[in-house]
């Protein structure tokens, strides 16, 4: 689902549920309460409050839609991934654990969209790899330094991958980028 599609839907009214009305008297409670509470306090009250909505905002859409699309745990995979993509030891079982969903239920969500967890974690890292080998600052980095910072284990598998997603090899994408460089700079001259 994109950021269009939310735009053009009709809002939805939310009834009276029991989570609805629950929601706003613990509300209006902590808005009337004049009492200064700690930090921990402030924050566990906050994190209720946002767990009331969304449970109430899940219930208002309903089960059934909340199953049949997948595409928003997939969203919110490729933004965890993003951010951690660097680390090697971040597996897709880890992943499945940070959204609170099983392992299978994670690869299923992305085999609706024809890939899975691995594969798409495999494709950020060698996305990193790239801009790294293609960005002259990164120039003194070894090929093994590079592996590690984009979240490989070592050369030999950020070769592989390079391979898996048609890339070539990392060595000759740094020779091809500096022989550019050097041929730029003596047409400049």
């Amino acid at each position: 689902m994109d950021l269009s599609t939310l735009a053009t839907r009709e809002p939805t009214p939310i009834g009276e549920t029991t989570l609805a009305i629950g929601l706003r008297a613990f509300a209006s409670s902590v808005v009337r309460s004049s009492r200064s509470d700690s930090s921990v306090s402030v924050y566990a009250i906050e994190r209720l409050l946002a767990e009331m909505t969304f449970g109430m905002l899940l219930e208002t859409r309903g089960l059934e839609a909340a199953d049949q699309n997948m595409l928003p745990i997939v969203e919110r995979a490729r933004a965890i991934m993003n951010a951690r993509r660097e680390d090697a030891s971040f597996t897709s079982a880890m992943l499945a654990s940070e959204l609170h969903v099983s392992l299978r239920q994670l690869q299923r969500a992305f085999a609706r969209e024809g890939t899975s967890p691995a594969d798409a974690l495999r494709q950020l890292r060698t996305q990193l790899a790239e801009s790294l080998l293609r960005d002259e600052r990164y120039t003194p980095l070894s090929i093994e330094a590079v592996a590690q910072h984009s979240g490989f284990r070592s050369a030999t598998q950020m070769r592989r991958a390079f391979r898996a997603e048609g890339k070539g090899n990392p060595t000759a994408l740094r020779t091809d980028r500096s022989a550019l460089a050097h041929s730029a700079t003596n047409v400049d001259h």
